[in-house]
């Protein structure tokens, strides 16, 4: 029988947690990314698209 201790537990919820909203925040960055990076293919952006970009990545950034 294989048992489990609290903290090998709270390391799988960490990584498989984290790592899961990390993921997400990756592509979501790749996508602002590809964004800016193709002015002509989209609208420009407006000032509050730019500052939630900004914190966008800050968040981000801290999270990593």
């Amino acid at each position: 029988m294989m048992t489990i201790t609290f903290q090998e537990l709270m390391t799988e919820i960490h990584g498989m947690g984290f790592g899961a909203l990390f993921l997400c925040a990756f592509s979501g960055a790749l996508v602002v990314l590809y964004r800016l990076c193709t002015p002509e293919k989209s609208s420009p952006l407006s000032r509050s698209e730019q500052s939630w970009f900004a914190t966008y990545f800050i968040g981000m950034a801290i999270f990593a």
